[in-house]
């Protein structure tokens, strides 16, 4: 009762995320639990590969040029084998494996946070439904020149 996050964890309600290896831990972690209803996979570096079947949803974002987590190797297969209910992958063009941190430019950290918090609001929040603008396919909030390639479910 002494903690300032006593009474403020909705249980029913459990996102992850991750960057690098931690997108790959994100994955299992989300893969594991039945109480995690959504994920989102920061260039995810997973090396060994585990289809598991759940409902939940998942975004994958990945930097076209990560020369670490390579997209083909790490990012894509994991997003085809998904069997999630929801999923999305975003590949944003000539951003490299670091972009999500502070070695990334504050450009690509905005745009990458952007997506990560709409997606975590949607999905999570019982007003989720008014960040779906964020997340539209087309339209000014989704440039398609940022993307070299989107996949969705």
């Amino acid at each position: 009762a002494g903690s300032p996050l006593f009474g403020k964890i909705d249980f029913e309600n459990i996102g992850v995320t991750g960057y690098s290896m931690g997108g790959g831990g994100a994955h299992l972690a989300a893969q594991a639990s039945d109480q995690i209803s959504t994920a989102v996979l920061l260039s995810p570096y997973l090396s060994q590969r585990t289809v598991y079947n759940r409902s939940g949803s998942t975004l994958v974002m990945v930097g076209g040029n990560d020369t670490t987590a390579v997209p083909s190797q790490h990012a894509i297969p994991l997003y085809n084998d998904l069997t999630t209910s929801t999923k999305v992958y975003f590949e944003f063009n000539n951003l490299p494996h670091y972009a999500p941190t502070n070695y990334g430019s504050s450009s690509s950290r905005a745009m990458l946070s952007r997506y990560l918090v709409s997606w975590m609001n949607f999905f999570l929040k019982p007003d989720g439904e008014s960040y779906r603008a964020w997340l539209a396919r087309d339209g000014d909030q989704l440039n398609s020149a940022d993307f070299s390639n989107r996949k969705y479910n």
